[in-house]
């Protein structure tokens, strides 16, 4: 049976409303109507690891900083970008023109994923960025 990802850390950790359907450990960020929703690459930066899944008007955590643990060791080492799926995040820059690439993490072991989506690291140049 395969694990769940569990959260080990937190940093800058808030309550916000839900301004659509979100999971655990989803990318999300604030839009219009104090609403939070999943962010993509097509879409807003992401600005935040949701905590809690939840359906729109729901009130859940969300973290500027996340420490993830995986035992099923799901991450590939290095550096780890908003996700072209909505919510997502993944090892690689989207290749589609015209998509974000925000990086929002770093996987610190195979287990082990730091996620920072607040802060940004500019894929290209790779240094870090306000998210905007």
């Amino acid at each position: 049976m395969a694990s769940e990802a569990v959260t080990i850390e937190t940093f800058g950790k808030i309550s916000v409303t839900l301004g659509g359907t979100v999971a655990r450990h989803e990318l999300v960020n604030y839009s219009a109507g104090s609403a939070w929703v999943i962010s993509d690459a097509t879409g807003k930066v992401a600005e935040a690891v949701a905590l809690q899944a939840g359906v729109s008007g729901d009130i859940i955590e969300v973290a500027l900083i996340a420490l993830i643990t995986d035992a099923d060791a799901p991450y590939t080492l290095g550096n780890y970008f908003v996700g072209a799926t909505p919510g997502a995040f993944q090892a690689a820059v989207s290749t589609t023109s015209g998509d974000k690439e925000q990086g929002v993490g770093y996987a610190i072991t195979t287990t082990t994923l730091l996620l920072y989506p607040g802060i940004g690291l500019d894929a290209v140049a790779n240094t870090i960025t306000a998210a905007s």
